[in-house]
């Protein structure tokens, strides 16, 4: 009767191995939106001022794919 339980176990260990890698990406890409944010304040008045691009909006779109690429690899695992 052991069997089901060591299903059960191994499905439990493999929920939390994939949870704990989420909380990871998220962890990781939500410091890292907070330090786009944070330039963004900077960048706006600058781009205001200035009329030149600061390659802000490039940095987020591959903040979001790499995001997504993490997020993807997770589930696939």
């Amino acid at each position: 009767m052991a069997y089901p339980l060591d299903q059960l176990i191994t499905l439990t260990k493999a929920n939390l191995d994939l949870s704990m890698r989420l909380a990871e990406i998220a962890h990781t890409g939500n410091r890292a939106t907070i330090q786009t944010a944070s330039k963004a304040a900077g960048s706006f008045a600058e781009v205001a001022r200035t009329g030149k691009d600061t390659g802000l909006f490039d940095e987020a779109k591959t903040l979001h794919e790499q995001i997504t690429a993490d997020t993807l690899a997770a589930l696939e695992a």
